[in-house]
């Protein structure tokens, strides 16, 4: 996972121990104690352009635009086996296919 051209905050049991302009160390240590874990459910969070991942050892990502360009992508998903992306992007819309294409080749589609 990369998270690219917006804000976020992790929540670990239900208190944000680290946002997007955290101090390194806290970012360092809400990165570390979601590593691992897996992602149980991606959803669209009532502002536009807003994410939330749930992952199972009771962590949360929360992401949002922080430009006023809706065609910033926001996060990138990484398929471990395949070699593919989804890509998402400010306004809500996605792409996906092999990582290794060139912008010139993306495709993107409401989700």
């Amino acid at each position: 996972m990369w998270i690219y051209c917006c804000n976020w905050s992790i929540v670990l049991s239900g208190k944000e121990v680290a946002h997007s302009e955290s101090p390194a160390d806290d970012i360092t240590f809400a990165t570390q104690r979601l590593d691992g874990q897996k992602i149980l459910s991606v959803v669209r969070d009532t502002t536009p352009g807003s994410w939330v991942f749930a992952f199972d050892l009771d962590g949360e990502l929360k992401t949002w635009p922080y430009g006023d360009d809706p065609s910033d992508e926001q996060w990138l998903l990484y398929e471990r086996d395949s070699g593919n992306v989804l890509t998402v992007r400010a306004d809500g819309l996605i792409s996906y296919g092999s990582a290794s294409r060139t912008l010139e080749d993306e495709e993107w589609n409401p989700m």
